[in-house]
């Protein structure tokens, strides 16, 4: 063989070698770590409106809000060996049926949607230590709801009715704006109703609820707003700007969209979005647009998609 045509092989050999360890470290690097995520969001959802989507199936729903879950932003079902155990978790049962329901199906022993929610988000969610058991994950997830008591802010302020509009008169002390941006002031807003409510989070050391107190007092949430169920309709644009001028930030609201013959949405869910230093950030930043909504109790054709600026309905009945 030529000492030209032996150099050229190998050459070859080397590129090929090289070009094969680049894509076996990219593809290692990928298997090793493909479940990056940032944020945490907890979502309320508001029974009615789930019921609303599975009217076949939802009967007699709480009137008040429950929790959905826990969700690491981008990330699903992460080891799916690790299966749910209730008995982990049967301390908690109590607070768990009160407060994070099965709004679809009732019985006190079925364990399916929390089955759901830890083997799609529970398993992503323990990649971080305080969260790293079924245990802590449901057990955190339960404290982080019950510091943010949204039910005691979704009742703290009503609605007047005027003769062609709803409006709220409320002065925010300094202590409710605690951690916000924003100065107290008096002010009259045309508002409406609310839905769902995501609040994002960073792993950094998995939400702890004393920390999260301070960045969010209990009466900061969406009742600051005036935000209540009942059947009238509210401007989606009057509740954007609302929480807007309360929050300092702009949140995502997703909406299920008008039935057939009817021109009115039906608020379903607000999103407000944290850097990971636990700071309100705008939910229109890239990070939070490229995120999916992930709709875990639609079972029919319906789903939430960002709201309109048209009349929104806020149902307080299915």
């Amino acid at each position: 063989m030529k000492p030209a045509t032996v150099h050229c092989l190998i050459l070859g050999c080397f590129y090929l070698a090289f070009c094969c360890g680049y894509t076996s470290c990219k593809f290692l690097k990928s298997e090793h770590h493909p479940h990056i995520w940032k944020n945490l969001i907890l979502v309320h959802h508001w029974p009615v409106t789930v019921c609303k989507m599975n009217e076949n199936d939802c009967k007699e729903p709480p009137q008040y809000w429950t929790i959905h879950g826990l969700w690491p932003e981008k990330v699903e079902e992460c080891n799916r060996t690790w299966h749910f155990n209730v008995n982990e978790i049967k301390d908690l049962l109590p607070d768990m049926r009160q407060y994070w329901p099965d709004i679809l199906h009732s019985s006190l022993n079925r364990t399916q949607f929390w089955k759901h929610e830890w083997e799609k988000h529970g398993t992503c969610a323990a990649t971080v230590e305080s969260l790293n058991s079924q245990k802590k994950y449901f057990g955190k997830t339960l404290d982080l709801y019950q510091k943010l008591d949204l039910n005691s802010c979704v009742e703290y302020h009503t609605l007047e009715p005027a003769p062609t509009h709803w409006w709220l008169n409320a002065v925010f002390p300094v202590e409710i704006l605690q951690g916000l941006v924003l100065a107290p002031k008096l002010f009259n807003i045309f508002i409406e109703e609310p839905q769902p409510l995501q609040l994002c989070f960073s792993p950094k050391e998995a939400p702890s609820p004393g920390k999260l107190h301070g960045k969010i007092d209990r009466n900061t949430c969406l009742l600051k707003v005036g935000i209540k169920p009942s059947s009238s309709y509210y401007q989606m644009t009057a509740i954007k700007e609302a929480l807007t001028s309360v929050y300092g930030v702009t949140p995502k609201v997703q909406c299920l969209p008008p039935e057939q013959g009817e021109e009115v949405q039906t608020i379903g869910q607000i999103e407000f979005c944290f850097t990971k230093e636990l700071e309100l950030r705008n939910c229109t930043h890239a990070e939070a647009e490229s995120y999916i909504l992930q709709n875990d109790w639609s079972s029919g054709p319906e789903e939430l998609s960002i709201c309109n600026d048209t009349l929104t309905y806020y149902p307080s009945q299915v």
